[in-house]
């Protein structure tokens, strides 16, 4: 399936997710780059970019955000036309290490493959942070944790 075919997938995606909403004037882009976040394997055909959309949709003043998006190529010359979109449950969890592992993925032999990070996650721009709640993991795996507690 050529890039092209690809992106309108997205934004057909992004169309119906906003269905019945008024049309504000703005179009999400795709912006390519060249730094990925993580290492692919050589010999992978991929496209790295992130989608930009605006942070409250219902406000076209609204400042955008930026969501990584990793397209993968199939290994078929004549793959299924439906890709598969994935990303992880969350909250907080981060789609973007599966990424260097699509190599082993059964999925592109007959089909394009597309990782999409959630809003806000550790990838996407802005990344909401949230030490915290690191700190409060990290505290709760502590072998004393529970006798600190009493």
């Amino acid at each position: 399936m050529p890039i092209n075919q690809l992106l309108v997938s997205i934004f057909f995606l992004i169309y119906l997710n906003s269905f019945g909403q008024p049309n504000k004037g703005f179009e999400p882009k795709f912006k390519k780059s060249n730094k990925t976040t993580h290492k692919i394997k050589k010999g992978q055909e991929f496209t790295f970019g992130y989608l930009e959309v605006l942070e409250n949709r219902n406000d076209p003043d609204s400042r955008t955000i930026e969501i990584p998006i990793y397209i993968f190529k199939s290994r078929s010359h004549n793959p299924k036309k439906d890709p598969i979109i994935y990303t992880v449950g969350g909250p907080g969890s981060t789609t973007m290490p599966s990424a260097q592992y699509m190599n082993y993925y059964k999925y592109l032999d007959d089909r394009d493959f597309i990782l999409v990070e959630q809003r806000g996650n550790y990838y996407a721009k802005p990344h909401l942070d949230c030490p915290e709640w690191s700190q409060a993991i990290y505290e709760s795996n502590q072998p004393d944790f529970e006798s600190e507690r009493r």
